[in-house]
């Protein structure tokens, strides 16, 4: 299985196209019409595919500090803030590793981006997953299609990752093991 950043039109159309048969043809979400999707100035698109085929994909942006997340996560902020969003999985790939492999990905570029805090919206049934890998809820919300769950977690807090047995734990190691390798070379 590949991970990586959507970067071809064709990749970032194929994760438009994903993501409205998941969220709103298969889930009955409708926050996103046919064929619309917002260009955001902050957003990396991340994509797992196998054999050609796209299996998942996910959102991630980082909001500069004019932006105003009051009302959608009830925070101000003036740190580097990670937002990963518009996860979306093809229905027989959910229970296989893709939505894991994606959140390392996600991870790893949070500890990349140098944020403080990362951000994650959830249904309830997801919950227990993100817990495991460190999140932690702090709000819920309710919208049209139903209630869902705003988590936070701080990438950087590697004590609290490791006692949870949190793989990002694993991927922190490994991202200050390939800094402190660099640091050596240069």
């Amino acid at each position: 299985m590949i991970i990586k950043i959507a970067d071809s039109e064709n990749e970032l159309e194929e994760v438009i196209k994903l993501r409205y048969e998941v969220n709103t043809l298969e889930l009955q979400k409708d926050f996103l019409p046919k064929g619309f999707e917002p260009k955001d100035r902050h957003a990396v698109q991340l994509l797992a595919s196998q054999n050609e085929q796209l299996l998942g994909c996910l959102r991630y942006r980082m909001p500069d500090s004019s932006d105003d997340l009051t009302e959608e996560w009830g925070i101000r902020h003036n740190l580097k803030i990670a937002i990963t969003d518009r996860l979306a999985v093809l229905p027989k790939y959910r229970n296989s590793r893709v939505a894991y492999l994606l959140m390392l990905a996600v991870y790893k570029q949070a500890l990349l981006s140098d944020a403080k805090l990362a951000l994650i919206e959830t249904e309830e049934h997801l919950l227990k997953m993100y817990r495991r890998l460190g999140f932690m809820p702090y709000r819920e919300k309710q919208y049209a299609f139903g209630k869902r769950f705003q988590l936070f977690i701080n990438p950087w807090d590697v004590k609290r990752l490791t006692e949870l047995n949190s793989p990002f734990a694993s991927v922190y190691e490994k991202y200050m093991q390939e800094l402190n390798a660099f640091a050596q070379v240069a």
